[in-house]
């Protein structure tokens, strides 16, 4: 079974997923690992955002147990970041369907932490910016999550939450404005710009 946050496996540094896709299919099991610990705190961070605290550690397990399966079927190596990221999407949509309700974070200041230094991490500003996200719409918090988090561009977001380039755009927009609106109880004046 897979733990959030195993102890390291040995990276490669000069391997890339694709190589290690392609090592695991050739039947090195310590590849897979080795995909694990490169991927698992971004991954484990996304699931956090889209499903909460709570069962962020258990996403973290359906997905890369649900990567593990279907690795064989993946046809492009080379696409293995984003078709990881469409795994989390997927899951973590299929465990909010399940619970019959929107995806919530009861506790938003149980998150992991992000790297030290970052100048976001003020406990105060940081808990409001979470519970805000925790009320956005799923998929504004998905393209958000995905944009902000995952640092992908919106053609990226597009192909991994199968909806048009333009579509993330406004999910994003939109979700930003709702934060902006929440957090600074901006009403959206363009005016007040120089």
């Amino acid at each position: 079974m897979i733990h959030a946050m195993t102890v390291p496996a040995k990276p490669s540094a000069a391997a890339t997923d694709a190589d290690e896709v392609r090592a695991f299919l050739a039947g090195d099991e310590s590849a897979f690992e080795r995909l694990v610990d490169r991927h698992q705190r971004r991954i484990l961070h996304l699931c956090q955002r889209l499903a909460g605290v709570n069962d962020a550690n258990d996403l973290f397990q359906d997905v890369f147990l649900q990567c593990y399966r279907a690795l064989p079927q993946l046809r492009a190596p080379e696409a293995f970041h984003g078709w990881l990221l469409q795994i989390t999407v997927r899951r973590a949509r299929r465990r909010a369907q399940a619970r019959r309700g929107p995806i919530g974070v009861p506790e938003p200041e149980q998150f992991t932490a992000p790297p030290e230094g970052d100048p976001l991490e003020l406990a105060d500003e940081v808990a409001r910016l979470r519970k805000a996200l925790a009320r956005l719409p799923p998929r504004q918090r998905e393209v958000i999550a995905l944009r902000h988090d995952q640092e992908l561009s919106f053609a990226e977001i597009a192909a991994v939450l199968d909806l048009r380039e333009d579509a993330a755009r406004a999910n994003h927009y939109q979700g930003l404005k709702r934060l902006r609106r929440e957090l600074l109880g901006d009403d959206d004046r363009e005016a007040t710009r120089p």
